[in-house]
């Protein structure tokens, strides 16, 4: 995945199905979105025959999802109290040549929320985040980390503001990053993605 700035408001870069992400970002989340990106992604010969052009899989522990996604993953060691919601998801889409790993954490009152998704992919778009706002720059694990807010623009709330979707974003290799908030002040998300641990 590779995001551009145009100004203060992020403008998602040029993706595979980015139509089909647009039309849909507002109303599926997580594999949902996914499975879009990669039926639109996909050959018409497999749609029409189909063939699910995306397989997604839950896991319980970290090193078995480790295992089917084929690429070393990083664990949250800190979840600010928030239990896991689900389980672990990992999307293999080989349209896209790639492969999301999402785990999610959030209280029984729907927020707050943290996220965390990891991305192995081979080309250079594999998806886009909403509109929003780059907000500051940080370091998270020897890397430059960049948050955005979905706010200020689109009738969103002020970007000061607790209850806005934040979005920390950064790159290592060829593994992608973006650790998504609800309701948690930035403090708390930067803190959530530093604490990231390696799985064993």
């Amino acid at each position: 995945m590779r995001l551009r700035n145009v100004s203060a408001v992020h403008r998602t870069g040029r993706v595979p199905a980015k139509s089909a992400v647009r039309r849909a970002r507002n109303v599926l989340t997580g594999s949902a979105v996914i499975a879009v990106l990669c039926v639109a992604a996909a050959p018409a010969s497999a749609i029409a025959a189909d063939r699910a052009p995306a397989g997604t899989h839950g896991y319980t522990t970290w090193p078995a999802a480790q295992r089917a996604a084929g690429f070393a993953l990083l664990r949250p060691s800190d979840t600010d109290g928030l239990p896991i919601s689900g389980k672990i998801e990992v999307t293999s889409c080989p349209q896209l040549h790639s492969t999301w790993v999402l785990a999610a954490y959030a209280s029984a009152r729907a927020k707050p929320s943290l996220g965390i998704m990891q991305v192995r992919h081979n080309d250079g778009c594999a998806g886009e985040l909403p509109p929003t706002v780059k907000l500051a720059t940080y370091h998270v694990d020897g890397a430059k980390a960049t948050l955005y807010g979905a706010c200020r623009i689109l009738h969103n709330p002020p970007c000061t503001h607790l209850a806005i979707e934040r979005f920390l974003v950064w790159t290592k290799g060829r593994d992608y990053y973006v650790v998504s908030s609800y309701d948690e002040r930035p403090a708390t998300v930067v803190g959530f993605a530093r604490k990231l641990k390696a799985v064993g």
